[in-house]
């Protein structure tokens, strides 16, 4: 579809964005033209460019949680949690939603049974 061409792949089409603590999660159907900001979730880790530390979480793609790291006060990404419980509130519920998203479908048998019977249609026709 043409609108599918505005958005970067990592940027999906904006649905009824849900909102905690200024990210926006559960993007995946069209409400408008726009896109949503890439997911937080999947952003490594950045310690920010100042000397501020403070303790905070980040979630960890590569094994799926949250863990702590030291946040420097300024810069960084938005893959920063003030706490562990609104990170994995966040970035684990969008990680089932990614998972959920792409599982296959079952399809009912009768679909099969018709496209199938078409296909053979469509082929008998032809040759």
């Amino acid at each position: 579809m043409w609108w599918r061409r505005l958005c970067l792949p990592a940027s999906p089409l904006k649905v009824r964005p849900a909102y905690v603590s200024g990210h926006v999660s559960l993007c995946s159907a069209l409400i408008s033209v726009s896109c949503c900001p890439p997911d937080s979730c999947i952003l490594p880790q950045d310690r920010g460019s100042c000397d501020n530390y403070t303790m905070m979480w980040f979630f960890d793609a590569a094994q799926k949680e949250c863990a702590r790291f030291w946040y420097g006060g300024c810069g960084g990404n938005k893959n920063r949690f003030l706490t562990q419980e609104e990170c994995q509130s966040l970035c684990q519920r969008s990680l089932r939603e990614t998972v959920k998203r792409t599982e296959p479908r079952a399809r009912p048998a009768a679909m099969f049974d018709v496209l199938w019977a078409t296909e053979r249609r469509l082929h008998l026709s032809v040759s």
